[in-house]
């Protein structure tokens, strides 16, 4: 469940299982929702190894996102708006792909869509056509990995 009251239940049953049981090793499986917790929730996801899938994610310790996120105070006067996903970077992101598109393919760049390289900073951008009269679908999906070490691992799954 993406529901944090029901993550809360799971975690502490797990807490007693693994108190009364030393040496088991869980892992947990979730949803994109996990990453929008507290601090106390996420520090249970790295004692369980979680992972969970995403179509964003925000590594505030990546050196351009940091970056960034100076740059957009210095420029706007303020900080980026705590939401899931934060909407300046989604601006940023998605600017830079199309603005990437277009100067590497020109207008036509939709018939390359699939060789355009993303290095964004939130989001997963995989771009396929649904058929030959549609549109794309954004494809893109993180793998986000909160280890036993206290590291987080965003790991770009998208085919």
């Amino acid at each position: 469940t993406g529901d944090s009251g029901a993550l809360r239940e799971i975690t502490n049953a797990l807490d007693k299982v693994h108190q009364a049981h030393q040496g088991i090793n869980t892992r947990l499986f979730g949803y994109p929702e996990w990453q929008t917790y507290n601090p106390e929730i996420k520090k249970a996801l790295h004692q369980y190894g979680t992972y969970f899938y995403t179509s964003f994610y925000v590594d505030e310790q990546d050196i351009e996102t940091s970056k960034f996120i100076e740059n957009f105070k210095f420029w706007y006067g303020r900080e980026l708006i705590n939401t899931y996903p934060k909407y300046g970077l989604f601006g940023y992101d998605t600017g830079i792909f199309f603005l990437n598109a277009v100067h590497r393919f020109g207008t036509n760049f939709e018939q390359r869509i699939n060789r355009i390289p993303s290095n964004s900073l939130q989001f997963a951008f995989n771009f396929e056509r649904v058929n030959n009269w549609g549109g794309f679908i954004n494809t893109g999906l993180y793998l986000i990995h909160y280890d036993v070490n206290n590291a987080v691992y965003k790991i770009n799954k998208s085919r």
